[in-house]
């Protein structure tokens, strides 16, 4: 009886952080932004995509920054309200983390078809780092080191961000099985849904993949010469 009711819990907490996290994940921050301070909708804009990337290509630094500063913060709080909704409804917190690795999965794949906003929204790379940040922060600095590298060796926001993503569930498997010396259950959870957000990031990057393997997609000029507006 016990059993059923830590199951029935369990389950509880998954479907509301489920919820919860997805709606979080689909309050857009270019959108709002943008309307806010230009009275534009950023869809319409650049690249088309509702990221903070194109927000910085479009209407400065200033409001990108901003936007990449929102998605972070919107991501750590959708991992971080799961992992707290579980807290409550499970007795002993028993299966948190993997509620918040769900809560990971939806609060990204919210702020890419947001339900507010025509399910037309970014790509999830930032508001997947927030999250990852409290998951597990070294986890999150082992893949931001790689977005780094990959964006400094090829000079394209895409490479990093793909890069980036498929280390994603590589590092989760590591840190969790070999690092943190979870539970085996927590480990092939974390690592399946992370996978599966994977996935979907890469096929978001769709039309970066082909302009990359075509040979035309735009680079970051470091020096401040110009880039077109056909990235992220």
């Amino acid at each position: 009886m016990q059993f059923l009711e830590l199951f029935s819990d369990y389950w509880l907490a998954m479907l509301l952080a489920a919820v919860l996290a997805y709606a979080l994940g689909s309050v857009n921050s270019a959108i709002i932004i943008s309307g806010i301070a230009k009275k534009r909708d950023i869809r319409k804009y650049g690249s088309g995509n509702a990221g903070a990337t194109n927000v910085m290509r479009t209407f400065g630094a200033g409001l990108g920054a901003v936007t990449f500063i929102c998605d972070v913060l919107k991501g750590a709080a959708a991992a971080g309200l799961a992992y707290l909704l579980a807290g409550i409804l499970v007795p002993g917190g028993d299966g948190a983390w993997e509620v918040a690795y769900l809560g990971t999965l939806c609060g990204v794949l919210g702020h890419m078809f947001p339900v507010f906003f025509a399910f037309r929204g970014g790509k999830g790379v930032s508001t997947a780092l927030g999250a990852l940040l409290v998951l597990d922060w070294r986890m999150a600095l082992c893949c931001l080191a790689v977005f780094i590298i990959a964006v400094i060796l090829t000079r394209m926001v895409s490479v990093g961000s793909v890069a980036a993503a498929v280390s994603v569930p590589i590092f989760t498997f590591i840190f969790n099985r070999f690092v943190s010396a979870s539970p085996d259950r927590l480990t092939v959870c974390g690592t399946v849904l992370m996978a599966v957000m994977v996935l979907i990031v890469i096929i978001r990057h769709g039309e970066n993949i082909k302009r990359i393997i075509k040979g035309t997609e735009s680079r970051l000029s470091f020096g401040g010469g110009k880039t077109n507006k056909n990235t992220q």
